[in-house]
Parts: C-alpha cells; structure tokens; sequence
C-alpha cells in the first residue's frame, strides 16, 4: 500500500513573524488553543493564508499529518544546556541528547530522555513504600476501626486496613511512565528514538497510569539510594509541563510540546547564579519562597522578586530576570526599572540587579537619587559555549558579592 509522504514541517522562529502560510479554519482555531501565545494575523491580500508569530515559545506542534517547528534563535544544543543545568547543575554535561544540528527541541528532547531512564534503570526501577488501604482476611499493618464498624458492623473478615507496601508504584515512576505516554503520542521522526522510548513501557506496567494536572506535578524528594532517578524524573516534569493535547480540532488530532523561553531563561539564572555564590535554596530561595515581601505599610502589595538573597531572616540581596524587554503601556517607558525599583524599596536595599538575554537592553547602572536606589542592569549572551555562559554568571556573582559586601560593611 502507498503512503503518502509527509509534508514538510513549518519552521517558526521565535518572536519572528513567518511568510504568509495557508492555514484550514480547523489548523486555526487549534493553534490558538495549542499555543496561546501564537499571533495569529491574516495575511494581506492572500485568502486563508496567515502570518505567524510564535513568540517565546519553542517545540513542536502537530496536527493531524503537518507539524509546525518553533525554534529558537539560539541553536538548540544552548537551549538544551540552559534546561539541563537548570535541573541538575552538578551532571548537566551527561545528558545523552544526540540528535542533528537542524532538528527541533522535541526531537531533541525525546533522545535525552530516554538516556536518562535507560541509565537510572540500569540498577533496576526504584521501589519505595506507599500506603495502601484495603479489605484483607488477615490483619495488615492497622486496623481501620471506622471504616470496620461503618462498613462492616464490626464483624471479621474480612478486615479494612492500612498498611505499607514495598513497591515500584511510586510517584516517581509513575512521573516516568506518564512522560514515556505522552512522548509517544507525537509523531517521533527519527525510528531508533520511537523504539528507544517504546521499550521502555513495558518496565512500568505495574505503575499506576495518572494523568497529571501540569500546573501542579508533584516533586518527590531524593536521598542516597533515589538519587540516580532526580535527573530523568526531573526531565519528566517538564515534559508533563510542556506538553497539551487539543482534541477539538475538527477531526485533525492536535498535540504540542512547547516550552517557554522566559521561563527557562529566568529558571536558569536563578540556579546557575545560586551556584556561583556557593548559596543553599533557602538562602536563595525562587521568588522568595517561604518569605513575605510587601510593598506597602499595610501588606497589600506583595512582591515576589526573582532573585533574592537572605541571611537570618533579613533580605541581602534582590534583583529580577527578564527574557526580554517588556513593552512601554499606558505611558509607563520603563516597567522592569520600576519593577526593580519596588523590590529595592520593599527590602530597604540601596542597590538592584536586573538581568536580561543579550541583546534586550545595554549594560548600565540607573541611579534614581530621590529614592536613594541604584538599579544595575547587566546581560548575558546565551548563544555561546556553556562554560564561556557560566563564567558570564560567574562575573554577575563577583557583582553581587561586591555589592552586598558594601551593603554588610555599612551595617
């Protein structure tokens, strides 16, 4: 039987309005449920053809038999670093990606993943105890007193219990399982890859199938023995978080797997900056986790600054990351300097870091004297090797030791 071949895929650039493309009232309205962010504009003069503009938002989009490719404007071997680093800065540099320069971040994604669970199984799956409650003829664990009398009247067998099982359904193979399924609902080119990710289904067959709400994965914990699991697991969660699935497509079948730049982006200067300062998460916590930051006397305005730095309770150091600029609205020309400037005021710091992707803004210091403030902004420029990034990183952390050093020297 003849198949027919596969069109092309649409290539799509980042914050990069493409050519006119024709698109089916269906391919339309899937888009805009798949991608959100997607401008979606008619081209002039061209009927049912479009202008594309995908924004920060990079992956694969298929519909039916045509994929879209969003890419980029870093090559994706960078992108991939940013994302790896962010995870696990300690053995970013074994990921096992292996995919062609021109490929998109799926095909690249899908390689790495597999590595990853294919090298923490190779001590075999993890196991871990779960609670469990069920109806036994023998005593397990404890008797669920309540639940005998109400649904029992008391009488023996068989006996409700709660007890812990020694299993592999845990959180984080199911984590695992869930990201295999989904993965292998988008169309996977490269055949090595599809049977890679395939035989790696039937080792979770006694996991539990959940389907996760990607805005709220769980995030298990890990010790000395669990640890060979935290990178793949870790991979997962983004794949859970990153993938949608449309079906209201007009009989076309839509599926994504996207990932906001932004987000990794600001993810990736957390960590790495954390790093460079030798700090724990406590003391550098993602948007001041676990600490209250108000703007004004009465706490109505809370503040949650990328970055931020606290020693016994008090903050040392605040600052934000910025993928790109945002635009001037409602007349206001400078909305991250201002911003920045709010956290500076609510942590009564003299000096604010703001930190963007080169190419978004020049390197400069703000000195705002009715305020008694100094905003810093500084760049980095993410399309190099990955140690010339960091030692970039490593510069930005010189400043905020410096800074901050001032700041406790003061006090």
């Amino acid at each position: 039987m003849n198949v027919a071949p596969l069109p092309e895929p649409v290539v799509l650039r980042e914050y990069t309005a493409s050519e006119a493309i024709p698109l089916s009232g269906a391919e339309r309205e899937a888009l805009s449920r798949l991608a959100p962010g997607m401008s979606i504009v008619p081209a002039d003069g061209e009927e049912g053809s479009f202008i594309l503009d995908p924004g920060n938002r990079v992956g694969a989009i298929q519909l039916g038999r045509r994929r879209f490719e969003l890419r980029p404007k870093i090559a994706i071997r960078r992108l991939l670093f940013l994302l790896s680093y962010s995870m696990n800065p300690s053995s970013w540099w074994r990921q096992g990606f292996d995919f062609a320069e021109d490929t998109d971040l799926f095909e690249a994604v899908v390689p790495g993943f597999t590595y990853q669970v294919e090298e923490a199984l190779r001590g075999g799956p993890l196991f871990g105890y779960r609670q469990r409650e069920d109806s036994l003829q023998t005593v397990r664990g404890r008797i669920r007193f309540d639940d005998q009398l109400r649904r029992r009247f008391g009488l023996l067998p068989p006996i409700e219990c709660r007890f812990d099982e020694f299993t592999d359904d845990i959180e984080a193979n199911r984590l695992l399982r869930a990201a295999i399924v989904r993965l292998g609902s988008i169309r996977i080119r490269d055949p090595r890859t599809r049977s890679r990710l395939a035989a790696l289904a039937p080792v979770f067959a006694n996991v539990a199938a959940v389907s996760y709400d990607p805005r709220a994965l769980p995030e298990p914990r890990f010790d000395r023995l669990s640890e060979r699991y935290r990178q793949p697991v870790e991979l997962a969660r983004l794949i859970l978080r990153s993938r949608s699935v449309d079906g209201r497509s007009g009989g076309i079948g839509g599926d994504s797997f996207l990932v906001n730049l932004a987000t990794v982006f600001e993810n990736f200067v957390l960590v790495a900056l954390r790093e460079a300062l030798g700090l724990s998460e406590r003391q550098f916590p993602a948007q001041a986790g676990g600490r209250t930051l108000y703007l004004d006397a009465d706490r109505s305005i809370g503040l949650r600054p990328d970055l931020s730095w606290w020693e016994g309770g008090a903050p040392r150091f605040v600052g934000d990351v910025k993928y790109k600029r945002t635009p001037a609205t409602l007349g206001v020309k400078h909305p991250d300097i201002y911003q920045l400037l709010a956290y500076t005021t609510a942590t009564e710091l003299p000096w604010g870091l703001l930190v963007y992707a080169a190419g978004e803004a020049p390197e400069r210091m703000y000195r705002i004297a009715a305020a008694g403030k100094e905003v810093e902004v500084r760049t980095l420029d993410l399309d190099r090797d990955p140690e010339l990034v960091l030692s970039q990183v490593g510069e930005i952390a010189a400043r905020v030791r410096e800074r901050s050093g001032l700041l406790v020297d003061v006090l």
